[in-house]
């Protein structure tokens, strides 16, 4: 309860209330609408929390890149607050095969015996640069 009344004084004393509640305003007068095949590339991950509202998993996926949904055990529309431990290790296991994938992405193809590391790395950065 302590937390909870924490949070909402924060909100009323700050002035920020009006603030924190214009997404769902916005949303009300103009959703989020896709045209058919229109789909959001980057990977998503979805802790489902019991006591929230929740589309149903094919209606996210019609759009979005789902790589990992997971139906959490306990919380609601404060998930972060109401189980935080579950929260923070769902967002670590979201990440971990990313990073994974990111650092292999990062070493280099191959190395000449007269290229660094270093080098290699200024070498990527000016083929980004260039048209």
């Amino acid at each position: 309860m302590d937390a909870i009344l924490t949070i909402v004084s924060t909100y009323w004393f700050t002035g920020t209330i009006g603030s924190s509640m214009r997404f769902y305003r916005e949303n009300r007068l103009r959703p989020n609408q896709f045209a058919p095949g229109e789909r959001v590339l980057p990977p998503l991950g979805v802790a489902a929390f019991p006591r929230d509202t929740m589309p149903p998993r094919a209606w996210v996926e019609r759009v979005f890149d789902v790589t990992r949904w997971t139906d959490m055990p306990r919380g609601g529309h404060f998930g972060a607050m109401e189980a935080p431990d579950l929260l923070s290790e769902e967002i670590r296991a979201f990440f971990r095969p990313l990073r994974k994938e990111r650092k292999e992405q990062s070493r280099p193809p191959s190395l000449t015996s007269r290229e660094t590391p270093a080098a290699w790395s200024l070498r990527r950065t000016s083929a980004r640069r260039s048209p």
